[in-house]
């Protein structure tokens, strides 16, 4: 069962709080830990993620993406706060990733409707900020929150590779990403 983010529905909650000088202010709730990459950090199955962030619609167009047909603005994403089993995190600062299988570069290339929110791209942020934390031997390098359609119930739900006035309403995921504390090791994840 896909577990996500809705806005105002009670399962897995994402409100409009406020808008202001463009930003959008919403809250998160997702459902419980859905899947893992073998060997990331154990949670309890019935761990829910919490917080709030800032999306700005109107962030500029920075560079194309690292996906084929995907576009980077930096600046959608602020003000990140969130908190799992009383473990918390921040990022004053994101980005947003979009990509639309009819009007990515060349057409078609993104093979799906993506748009993800993204706390740091790793080895493609200036700073990287993310004030994440430590637990069985991992830290958190980065949150993503993000829709793709997926023809199990995702809609095709971008026109083009803008970013949306608003967040979708049906259920997304946030992953939390996490490296080894040693340092060596690939990136394992977490998804909501």
């Amino acid at each position: 069962m896909t577990q996500g983010f809705k806005v105002m529905v009670v399962v897995a909650l994402l409100t409009t709080v406020q808008a202001e000088a463009g930003s959008i202010a919403y809250e998160y709730v997702t459902g419980p830990v859905s899947a893992s990459t073998p060997g990331a950090p154990g949670f309890a199955p019935e761990t829910t993620v919490s917080g709030t962030f800032k999306y700005d619609p109107a962030a500029a167009l920075t560079e194309n993406g690292t996906l084929p047909g995907t576009f980077l603005y930096r600046g959608a994403l602020s003000e990140l706060l969130g908190s799992v089993q009383g473990l918390a995190f921040s990022d004053p600062s994101g980005a947003a990733v979009v990509g639309d299988e009819q009007t990515g570069t060349p057409p078609g290339t993104s093979g799906a409707d993506l748009l993800s929110l993204i706390a740091d791209v790793r080895g493609n942020c200036s700073p990287c900020d993310l004030q994440g934390f430590e637990v069985g031997g991992y830290q958190l390098v980065n949150v993503r929150i993000f829709w793709v359609e997926d023809g199990a119930g995702v809609p095709d739900f971008l026109t083009n590779s803008d970013l949306p006035t608003l967040l979708p309403e049906f259920p997304g995921k946030l992953a939390l990403d996490f490296l080894p504390t040693t340092g060596t090791g690939p990136v394992l994840n977490v998804f909501f």
